[in-house]
């Protein structure tokens, strides 16, 4: 069986090895080892994505992950189904920060909270939000937008975190929407849209 040994390693690592064993040798079987939770969802949904069924255990201080292949649901959750009407399928929302625009920040933070609430009560939904730098605090603890976030969630929006960003600022353990990515995944996204809409 093949094995992808990516302890210790930082994202986007973990899945860029995982890819790069899938395309080279398209294994039915193929495990990995990583050392963290977040890397355990990193790849578990790219591994997904590419069809392939994922298990878990957990062995010392690493995690071990076993793909195999078949029929698999994709990543994003059956309870949250996307319609034309409601979300976009072409536009990615990149939010850089939590403020919108530059300027004094009180204001900046107060459009912004007006922009989040605005696009969800007109339904004017993008297909993907990621959320990098200071933007993550839009989506953990003590946000005055998680209620609207929630609820574009649960439109069918993918909300998507930054796990370095979550790291940088201490606030990984205070996520409260959407699922925590890394730089490929996120990278990858941004190359597959037709329009990016950066905040």
């Amino acid at each position: 069986m093949k094995e992808v040994d990516a302890r210790g390693l930082e994202c986007p690592k973990p899945v860029l090895l995982t890819k790069e064993t899938i395309e080279k040798d398209n294994p039915d079987n193929l495990t990995v080892l990583v050392s963290n939770d977040t890397a355990v969802g990193n790849v578990t949904r790219f591994a997904e994505n590419c069809g392939y069924s994922v298990t878990t255990t957990q062995q010392g201080n690493y995690f071990i992950l076993h793909l195999s292949k078949g029929t698999q649901v994709q990543s994003q959750p059956a309870s949250q189904p996307r319609t034309m009407e409601s979300v976009n399928e072409n536009i990615v929302f990149f939010i850089t920060s939590n403020e919108f625009g530059q300027g004094h920040q009180e204001l900046g933070q107060l459009l912004m909270k007006s922009f989040i609430n605005t696009i969800n009560e007109a339904n004017m939904l993008p297909a993907t939000m990621i959320f990098v730098n200071s933007g993550i605090f839009l989506t953990t603890e003590g946000s005055p937008v998680l209620p609207a976030l929630q609820e574009i969630a649960q439109k069918g929006v993918q909300i998507i975190n930054c796990g370095t960003c979550l790291d940088f600022y201490k606030r990984k353990d205070q996520l409260k929407v959407g699922y925590i990515s890394n730089m490929y995944t996120i990278t990858e996204t941004l190359m597959k849209a037709t329009k990016v809409i950066r905040f």
